[in-house]
């Protein structure tokens, strides 16, 4: 079984799983226009639906709905359909929700 845990603590989450794919499924399900962390790095997350989003080299993904992670590190960003997001989330259920009273355990994969 693959654990996927949600750290929470001072309001903020962290989504923790070993397969980063399933992290990034449940971070777009809790955040949008907000931050969260995943894997222990921050990101922002914004959902784009029903549109196409253009890149800097004048490319640019198709029509449909988008879910992007901008790290608030590296100003670097990670892009996934909003719908294989929600099929990898039905596939691979949270084993773990934790409300953490330390650091060490906000960023700790415990299940």
């Amino acid at each position: 079984m693959n654990n996927i845990c949600l750290n929470e603590r001072n309001g903020q989450k962290n989504i923790i799983s070993d397969i980063e794919n399933f992290a990034f499924a449940w971070a777009g399900y809790y955040a949008n226009k907000s931050n969260i962390f995943v894997n222990g790095v921050k990101y922002f997350v914004d959902i784009v639906f029903e549109g196409n989003i253009h890149f800097s080299d004048n490319t640019e993904t198709g029509f449909g709905n988008w879910v992007i992670f901008k790290n608030c590190d590296n100003d670097t960003s990670i892009i996934f359909q909003k719908e294989k997001l929600s099929q990898l989330r039905n596939d691979n259920p949270l084993t773990e929700h934790l409300y953490c009273f330390s650091d060490e355990t906000f960023g700790a994969l415990t299940a």
